[in-house]
């Protein structure tokens, strides 16, 4: 179990009476990148939400570093994993500002703040952009400057949710050399999901396929 991340079992998840997840068995590595592919409705929204604590399965087993994760400690945990939704929300405020807000919500002091917001802005490519207005970016922009937020609180898993959907050629590059680095310079295990098959699998050491809530197949990627 040493290097095992996330151990699921026999998990199910309804809305309103539909089952949007049916996973009997699936397990996450440590160190791993990992894309999750499939068609819209195949669940991986919804498994990636359970995958980050903030939603709860109807039933199942989730364990957390060989820890069944409970009500209680979830507050706990979303400290180490952090997700980046399809269309992150950034405050309407500078480019700085939106990064360094989870850092001040941990109460990290004003230094260490403004240390962290330089090193996550570089890791983006937008070094110079820190007092800019987030009202002048590209949509492009906006997904690097939610990944500079993610960087700077250093998690241990890093939940990326279509993070290239709707980007061009040009950003598309500078996100997923970003994610590489994610990976290769600090260790973060990468779970991101993707309708391209040939982006997954470039991006990825595991491959996993998801349909109507089911896990259909789970492989080596890179290919």
């Amino acid at each position: 179990m040493g290097n095992i991340l996330f151990d699921i079992k026999d998990l199910t998840h309804y809305y309103n009476g539909l089952k949007a997840l049916d996973i009997p068995s699936l397990q996450f590595e440590k160190g791993k990148v990992y894309s999750i592919v499939g068609p819209n409705g195949a669940g991986k929204t919804t498994l990636l939400h359970i995958l980050a604590f903030l939603l709860k399965p109807t039933s199942g087993v989730l364990l957390y570093e060989g820890n069944e994760v409970g009500r209680h400690d979830s507050r706990r945990l979303r400290m180490e994993v952090t997700l980046v939704e399809q269309n992150p929300y950034l405050f309407s405020t500078t480019v700085g500002a939106n990064v360094a807000y989870g850092l001040k919500l941990r109460g990290l002091d004003k230094e260490t703040i403004k240390k962290r917001v330089e090193e996550g802005l570089r890791a983006v490519g937008l070094t110079e952009m820190g007092n800019k207005s987030v009202r002048e970016l590209s949509g492009g922009e906006v997904k690097r400057v939610a990944l500079a937020r993610a960087f700077v609180l250093k998690p241990k898993v890093l939940l990326l949710d279509e993070p290239l959907a709707h980007v061009d050629v040009g950003h598309t590059k500078v996100i997923e050399g970003i994610i590489k680095g994610f990976n290769q310079l600090y260790g973060t295990t990468v779970m991101l999901t993707t309708h391209d098959l040939l982006q997954a699998t470039q991006l990825s050491d595991r491959l996993i396929s998801m349909r109507e809530g089911r896990i259909v197949t789970a492989k080596e990627g890179r290919w």
